[in-house]
């Protein structure tokens, strides 16, 4: 069966791409979520091989997650690379590169708009003002901060131990 023989199943594909298409567009990826705002829904991690446009895959494959967990906000939370070699047909070693892309899935209320939800970019950009003066909160303060964030309910409890470890790993 061809597309072109059968206007309702090319009518049927056109509308399909353009609700998918339209469909990512309600989902932002942003750099902070607003604690009043937003509620937490789940966590997954994006994993790749590819060495080439590894966000992309991953921010569509985030969008995706979130699109099935009802969220429309992403927040990055961690990203790390590894390598590992394995022989090749040849006698010599590949290299491979894996990258995880760990996101957060929020359902925040209100429109989404620059202001309050700034869009994350590959790169920060440059600011020629100085850097704060202010000390880096105190492991004690942190500890504090990730447990209520955990009381609150906008973090797992694999994430509140993983994260109160890697900050006691630092005493």
């Amino acid at each position: 069966m061809r597309l072109k023989n059968h206007p309702l199943k090319l009518l049927l594909v056109i509308v399909f791409a353009f609700s998918a298409a339209h469909s990512q567009s309600d989902i932002a990826i942003v750099e902070s979520i607003d604690d009043t705002r937003c509620t937490y829904k789940a966590q997954h991690t994006c994993t790749t091989q590819k060495k080439k446009k590894t966000h992309e895959k991953c921010d569509t494959w985030h969008i995706d997650k979130a699109r099935d967990v009802g969220a429309n906000t992403i927040l990055i939370t961690d990203e790390s690379s590894t390598e590992s070699r394995r022989p090749h047909y040849d006698g010599t070693y590949k290299t491979i590169r894996t990258t995880n892309i760990v996101a957060s899935y929020y359902l925040c209320s209100g429109k989404l708009t620059e202001e309050n939800a700034p869009a994350l970019t590959e790169e920060p950009p440059v600011s020629s003002a100085p850097k704060s003066t202010t000390p880096p909160a105190s492991i004690e303060e942190r500890l504090i901060r990730l447990q209520s964030l955990y009381k609150k309910g906008l973090i797992t409890e694999a994430e509140y131990k993983h994260k109160r470890s890697a900050i006691l790993s630092e005493l």
